[in-house]
């Protein structure tokens, strides 16, 4: 009897302040939705030791994360291109032959299949959310087939070109005219298609 009425000493002596706090915690819990993947640790008297508490996640959820993950790794380096390219023009010209081969396997192995992963995502995610009808789906769609035609039909052929020519030569002078202005034609596609998608300004 003893150890029960201390006990419910215990219990009682938790304030309304403890009380409240449990309650936002549950509600916490609750509106942390589909995306529900927290990490809490434990405070006051309690040791504190993190806990990963995982919620739902829903298909949906995953699939816009994969979306934003195929987007940075195809289009994150051609983005500094338009300034790492001039600067190891100007400062380490005899690298380029290198620099310019790197950038052609990259874009083989990275930027091209990501890109199909990024349209396929990006069409599981209109047909799952019905959203065919709204403007960013058809912009998206559309930066696609631009980067897809610009891309492989300038880029790459211009960047296979620039590896093969000595970088003080007539022959690169033009060739790499041809492709700064297509990357950098390219990435202002990128970040204006990224802006549409997040702001959706004609929704």
């Amino acid at each position: 009897m003893g150890d029960l009425g201390q006990q419910r000493g215990l219990a009682d002596a938790r304030g309304p302040g403890d009380e409240h706090a449990a309650a936002r915690t549950v509600e916490h819990r609750r509106d942390r939705g589909a995306l529900g993947v927290a990490f809490e640790q434990s405070q006051g008297n309690s040791p504190g030791v993190p806990r990963c508490i995982v919620g739902r996640v829903s298909t949906y959820a995953v699939v816009v994360a994969l979306h934003i993950i195929a987007v940075v790794a195809a289009y994150g380096l051609p983005l500094s291109a338009p300034l790492l390219v001039p600067y190891v023009r100007r400062h380490y010209p005899a690298a380029l032959p290198g620099l310019h081969a790197a950038q052609l396997r990259l874009n083989t192995l990275v930027t091209a299949p990501f890109t199909v992963l990024v349209l396929g995502f990006g069409l599981y995610l209109a047909a799952d959310g019905e959203r065919w009808e709204d403007p960013f789906v058809a912009i998206g769609i559309g930066a696609i087939a631009v980067i897809a035609l610009v891309g492989g039909g300038v880029v790459v052929p211009a960047l296979r070109r620039l590896a093969a020519l000595e970088p003080d030569s007539a022959a690169y002078e033009v060739a790499y005219r041809r492709y700064m202005a297509s990357e950098t034609f390219l990435g202002v596609v990128v970040l204006a298609t990224i802006f549409a998608m997040a702001a959706k300004p004609f929704s």
